[in-house]
């Protein structure tokens, strides 16, 4: 597994979790395989060539970059959608000095405009994750409200609670308990700023909480904290039951922590 807010540091190895030490402890099996057909109607999924049947689904796709095909000068290009690819800038990137870059869109205007263009591609779920009546849906691939006028963001702070309240939902339908209701704590953004430090803003109105020092000290706590447990199948549980922080993140109260100027 690879913890994708984490590819724009400059070791993309640091993001990788190794899926079995968080499957195995809990007994659950998994099949690593490209899916080409989900069959609703006959709950079937077909990966690697092999009809799987399920009695509810999941569906946690995530999202891809799309790079240009006829772009001059695209052999130039670097991402950092995938870990291959964080490796690949990585390794162009050691050991050079004096080299310059352009990074296109990486502003909120184009983060925000990937963002909502991908949205077209998304699969439309009610407060409990339900897509179909056996199929739920998390992460990027799922256009779930986040209130009556905003649709989640495609970020960690939101696709990890959604895994884990699709999760829930999925047993508890077939288990006949109560579902849980997908109720996401504020939105925040986090932006590390190299040497000139960081900024944490809450809110759709992005109130700023932090900068300079502050703020890349809460990015970088952000990224050990989106670290799951491995190898102990009692913190592995619990945190998949943690699926709501009232004031997400740091810090944990309203008041901001700008230095006046």
């Amino acid at each position: 597994m690879v913890l994708r807010p984490r590819l724009y540091e400059p070791e993309p190895d640091l993001a990788k979790v190794a899926l079995g030490r968080i499957l195995d402890p809990i007994g659950v099996e998994h099949l690593r395989a490209s899916v080409n057909t989900i069959d609703t109607d006959r709950r079937v999924v077909v990966a690697g060539g092999e009809e799987i049947g399920y009695d509810r689904l999941v569906l946690a796709a995530g999202s891809a970059l799309v790079r240009p095909r006829h772009l001059p000068g695209k052999e130039r290009l670097f991402d950092i959608d995938t870990l291959e690819a964080a490796r690949r800038l990585a390794d162009h990137l050691r050991g050079r000095e004096n080299y310059s870059v352009v990074v296109v869109g990486a502003g909120f205007t184009g983060l925000e405009a990937a963002t909502e263009l991908a949205a077209h591609g998304r699969v439309p779920v009610d407060r409990r994750l339900r897509a179909l009546p056996e199929v739920f849906v998390a992460g990027d691939t799922a256009a779930a409200p986040f209130d009556a006028e905003h649709t989640v963001m495609q970020a960690c702070q939101h696709a990890t609670p959604m895994g884990k309240v699709a999760g829930y939902n999925a047993a508890a339908d077939l288990l006949g308990i109560p579902p849980r209701d997908f109720t996401p704590g504020p939105y925040v953004t986090c932006l590390d700023l190299g040497d000139a430090g960081g900024i944490f803003t809450r809110g759709w109105d992005r109130r700023v909480m932090a900068v300079g020092t502050d703020g890349k000290d809460i990015k970088q706590r952000i990224n050990r904290a989106i670290h799951p447990p491995v190898d102990d199948a009692s913190k592995i549980l619990a945190a998949a039951d943690r699926v709501h922080i009232e004031l997400p993140f740091f810090p944990r109260t309203e008041e901001a922590t700008t230095p006046e100027a």
